[in-house]
């Protein structure tokens, strides 16, 4: 029941984040992809249920509240791969496997966008909207979510090791 909490609070915070702080960071920032970094590391974490509501709920919330609108369907493709991914090949719960489960969702999702957009081009007779897709982002949401998930891994094993060290008593 803890866990659960624990779980419901890191989601607020996560999203309040996401929501509000994260849009309004300069350039290369405003592309870190907070919800899928948390998501990526509660998967690997607490398992496939608490990890793939994390990735989902975070990426409904995002698309509602029009901060990444377009955003839904490349997040529930590369969930699916990240689940498929996170219990038959990175099956450890190391820092190779969550950057190799991040290098494979992080693709996934990029060339899940462009198809998006592809399609988006061939089947309508506009445009997109300028400043909607760049490379130069796409390369940035890879680089800040490979970043993100070492330091992710890097601030929870420190953590818990403090938590040990302080609050168990041998």
């Amino acid at each position: 029941m803890r866990e659960a909490i624990y779980l419901a609070f890191g989601f607020a915070i996560t999203m309040l984040l996401a929501l509000c702080i994260v849009p309004s960071l300069p350039y290369p920032l405003m592309y870190t992809p907070l919800v899928m970094i948390a998501g990526l590391l509660v998967l690997q974490r607490e398992g496939v249920g608490p990890g793939v509501a994390w990735l989902l709920l975070g990426s409904i919330l995002m698309t509602v509240d029009h901060v990444a609108p377009y955003t839904l369907w490349p997040t529930i493709i590369s969930t699916l791969v990240a689940v498929i991914f996170a219990t038959r090949v990175f099956a450890t719960r190391s820092v190779y496997a969550l950057m190799g489960l991040g290098l494979i969702t992080g693709l996934t999702y990029i060339l899940t966008v462009l198809l998006g957009a592809l399609i988006a081009v061939i089947f309508s007779s506009t445009l997109l909207p300028n400043g909607q897709l760049s490379w130069s982002s796409l390369v940035a949401f890879f680089l800040l979510l490979q970043l993100g998930l070492y330091l992710g891994f890097m601030a929870i094993v420190s953590l818990r090791s403090w938590t040990l060290r302080t609050f168990v008593v041998r």
